[in-house]
């Protein structure tokens, strides 16, 4: 009776013993190294359906297509995350295993302050929204008085692609032309302004101007209203 004591335990204390060097180890993986799994050089963080927006700087399913986000955040800003363990909304429609982003943002006028200008001309802001179908229309979450004067023939910068792409977006949206978006302004843009123009009694120039963006904004902007 003595020796079957015993032995149950020896066998209790090495099963504990085990368990203690399975729990350690668990512990060892939860090293501040984890924190970065992919080794960028930023903290990876995961995050909830809070109703808050971030700003996408590059996305993809490895390390190397994150990259380019890395390096054009501020010094110390920049996060990533997973979107397998991550809010279940709309990132772009390729579904990247990883984004880089800035934020998150309180509101969506906050990130897409940021994201309407020439340093961020090519990234894009999506809501963190279970069920969140589509990014962020920034054009609809800023001043339209920030808003270019656009022609075909005149001189466009950086900053101007993101406002002429989410334009030639929402004349698709509303019909007035086929996808066309190329962040360019040009004759097909410019013949689907007029016909915007002439549908509200605005001289037809083709030209967005302070009298046109406000008017299409206002109508355009329905459109996207999650």
């Amino acid at each position: 009776m003595h020796r079957t004591r015993r032995v149950l335990a020896l066998t209790v204390s090495a099963a504990l013993g085990v368990v203690g060097g399975v729990v350690g180890g668990l512990l060892l993986d939860r090293s501040p190294e984890m924190a970065d799994p992919l080794g960028l050089g930023i903290p990876m963080v995961n995050q909830p359906c809070s109703g808050d927006s971030i700003l996408m700087l590059s996305w993809g399913d490895a390390g190397p297509a994150l990259g380019t986000g890395v390096g054009e955040a501020p010094q110390g800003l920049a996060r990533y995350l997973d979107t397998h363990h991550s809010c279940r909304t709309f990132y772009t429609p390729r579904k990247p295993h990883y984004v880089t982003y800035l934020g998150p943002f309180g509101t969506r006028h906050q990130a897409c302050r940021r994201r309407m200008t020439e340093r961020y001309a090519g990234d894009v802001v999506t809501r963190l929204h279970e069920g969140n179908v589509r990014q962020v229309e920034c054009t609809c979450f800023v001043r339209a008085t920030d808003a270019p004067d656009l022609r075909t023939g005149g001189e466009t910068g950086l900053g101007d692609i993101a406002w002429i792409r989410s334009l030639q977006r929402m004349l698709h949206d509303m019909h007035l032309m086929n996808e066309h978006l190329t962040g360019a302004y040009d004759d097909t843009t410019q013949r689907a302004v007029e016909k915007f123009q002439t549908a509200r009694g605005l001289n037809p120039s083709g030209e967005m101007t302070s009298v046109t963006w406000p008017q299409l904004l206002t109508a355009g902007c329905r459109l996207y209203t999650s």
